[in-house]
């Protein structure tokens, strides 16, 4: 917005070309709209740190091990999952049992899990993955012999059927 405001030029007879009444009156609307203007910078800042605040809680405040979902009727669903399947291995595995999974869950188990894994995040051993990849996707007999010869005491598969978890060990 412009406001624009009548200049008042002092003539050499010392008398003004604007009279002082007109220039008083003009004021309070350019006072009002000043108002008016800081107002409503202010609540469009209000209302940008609020949808910041939300973007921020739904994009990048998800931990990978704690699942959320809108179910049927909008509501908020968490998954638990993944923090409960480690706190199962922990409490009901041996110490030195060899758990098996696809390599993206391995420093997850080991950290949550206090477990050994076969691969881990670490990918530096590509034949290694390829091997548990392989184990993964053959028919049972064929993936046992795989495990056996890793030395496998657990496999851990994610499978999202029920919930519609796209991102399952199946779909991999």
């Amino acid at each position: 917005m412009f406001f624009l405001m009548e200049l008042c030029i002092k003539k050499p007879s010392l008398h003004f070309s604007c009279d002082q009444a007109s220039l008083d009156q003009s004021l309070p609307f350019q006072r009002n709209g000043a108002i008016a203007l800081l107002i409503g910078a202010f609540y469009l800042l209000c209302k940008y740190a609020t949808h910041c605040t939300w973007v921020t809680s739904e994009a990048y405040s998800s931990p990978s091990i704690v699942l959320a979902a809108r179910g049927a009727y909008g509501n908020r669903v968490i998954f638990d999952d993944y923090r409960e399947a480690y706190f199962w291995l922990r409490q009901n595995t041996p110490p030195d049992a060899k758990v098996m999974s696809w390599w993206d869950y391995g420093y997850q188990i080991t950290a949550m899990g206090n477990r050994t894994v076969i691969v881990d995040n670490n990918t530096w051993n590509n034949t290694h993955i390829a091997t548990v990849g392989r184990a993964m996707s053959s028919y049972e007999d064929e993936a046992y012999e795989i495990m056996r010869s890793l030395d496998v005491d657990y496999v851990l598969v994610v499978f999202g059927g029920v919930t519609g978890y796209s991102s399952d060990d199946i779909n991999k």
